[in-house]
């Protein structure tokens, strides 16, 4: 079919399909449009919609497509991919994967003119109905898509926001609606959606607690590890660990955060991490400037400020994947740092996430930082920690602390004797050399603190010609003294 420019322009080009792919499996993809759709032995539907529900476009792919992207967002060996063609069919994960996969696909006709665009539906496509789709007056542009490592794939793009085939647009909207149906069903006598693609897909609790469990190790590893860096004391708390659409936590995010985009490889996809404006602040300032200064005023990033919070974040995120690791061995590789929310949006694409929201507090002041989990493909590392957690194998002898990653870091240490009353008079007679009684005796038990926290009782000695303290009962353990001081 010809068409105007300006119509197929509304459909996304070579770079676009393979920048989004790439974003979304982690892996290299190549895209070459093709001639015509007539190649495309179409298998699997996708129909999506704007936010008032009106068809905008439609992805018609082959069943090499719909396998191959359902076992490479999982992670999984192409052999996987494979014996799925060879069979002619996707067993249902590998459905509900392309499902996930489809729904991403949003971006493709997402624009000026529909900045937002939802999953309507994704259904096996019948022969008719495809070659319906051929023959009629629909902008089509069909791309050949190549996962490395993978068979090659076809995807054939259509829109359907144009005059005409409205009984062909009506009756895609209604086989379409009728796949939608057939993802209900009553459990316990309620109605629920099996995939509903507004709300995050759920995760085993035991596998939540062993992440957060993981999670807590972690926060311990990396508060040593800024610290190192910054020369200044961190402390770093998980808040906060549940599910959240891309949606709801991008709203949560603030305008000039630091964002760091990742890769835990083999798992596929990307994995976010944030700091708030004013902990990037701070970071920098305690870089720049040491750790004394009391304010840390938010500001536009330079390159150069961008090249200081390069080695905190990325050591940060080595903290995570050696903690991921004592399960489920991974190698890190941060792909892009982002200093604007608004570049966010194509960063990484996953529908449904588990965020790690923290408290970071850096010499004193308390900033807001985040991990964004994509679930798919954090599945086989929950699967080991669970796994783990029921064998009673737990990370938590290995966890470094500030004692062993920072040991000249110094801690200001102060003994303090008892007060000692005087009268007014008496006050208003001192002069230099006048001798006072600390109402003390020798070997007396004094009170050692750091920043006002009590760590153990000593009594004076001396130690040649100066005098010393001698310690004669802790009151806290030492490491946790110092894990709760920084």
């Amino acid at each position: 079919m010809n068409f105007d420019s300006a119509v197929l322009a509304n459909l996304a080009n070579e770079k676009a399909v393979a920048e989004m792919f790439q974003t979304l499996l982690g892996v290299q993809i190549e895209v070459h449009e093709q001639a015509d759709s007539s190649k495309t032995s179409a298998y699997s539907l996708s129909i999506h919609t704007d936010a008032d529900g009106h068809p905008v476009g439609a992805v018609a792919a082959d069943l090499n497509f719909t396998a191959v992207m359902a076992v490479a967002l999982a992670g999984q060996s192409p052999r996987e991919s494979e014996d799925a063609i060879y069979k002619g069919a996707l067993d249902l994960d590998l459905w509900d994967n392309y499902k996930e996969v489809a729904n991403v696909m949003n971006v493709l006709f997402a624009g000026k003119s529909y900045p937002r665009v939802l999953l309507h539906s994704v259904q096996r496509i019948d022969l008719p109905i495809w070659s319906r789709m051929q023959h009629a007056e629909l902008p089509m542009v069909t791309y050949s898509i190549e996962v490395e490592g993978f068979p090659e794939t076809r995807a054939t793009l259509s829109l359907l926001d144009v005059p005409g085939e409205r009984e062909l647009i009506d009756l895609l909207m209604e086989i379409g609606a009728e796949s939608a149906a057939r993802d209900l069903q009553f459990v316990d006598g309620k109605l629920i959606r099996l995939y509903d693609f507004h709300k995050p897909k759920g995760v085993e609790r035991s596998q939540l607690n062993a992440l957060r469990s993981n999670l807590n190790i972690f926060t311990k590893g990396a508060a040593a590890t800024m610290t190192e860096i910054l020369q200044a004391p961190v402390h770093i708390k998980l808040v906060q660990l549940h599910h959240q659409g891309w949606d709801d936590y991008s709203t949560n995010i603030d305008a000039n955060a630091f964002i760091t985009t990742f890769r835990l490889d083999p798992l596929a996809s990307q994995f976010v991490i944030t700091f708030s404006p004013g902990l990037s602040s701070k970071c920098l300032d305690s870089r720049l400037s040491g750790s004394e200064l009391p304010t840390s005023k938010k500001r536009t990033m330079t390159d150069l400020d961008v090249a200081l919070m390069a080695p905190v974040v990325t050591a940060v995120i080595q903290e995570l994947a050696d903690s991921i690791s004592q399960h489920y061995p991974v190698r890190p590789h941060v792909v892009r740092h982002v200093t604007e929310k608004f570049m966010m949006e194509g960063v990484t694409i996953s529908l449904t996430w588990i965020v790690a929201w923290m408290t970071v507090t850096v010499a004193g002041s308390t900033f807001d930082a985040s991990i964004c989990f994509p679930v798919v493909p954090l599945q086989p590392v929950l699967f080991a920690m669970a796994e783990d957690a029921a064998h009673g194998i737990h990370a938590s002898g290995n966890e470094p602390t500030i004692a062993d990653t920072v040991p000249n870091l110094p801690v200001e240490l102060s003994v303090h004797f008892p007060s000692i009353v005087r009268v007014i008079d008496d006050v208003a007679e001192f002069s230099e050399g006048t001798l006072i009684h600390l109402g003390s005796q020798i070997g007396s038990k004094l009170l050692m603190t750091a920043k006002n926290r009590p760590l153990a009782t000593v009594k004076a000695v001396r130690m040649g010609r100066r005098l010393g303290a001698q310690i004669i009962e802790l009151i806290e353990d030492p490491e946790d003294f110092i894990e709760k001081l920084y």
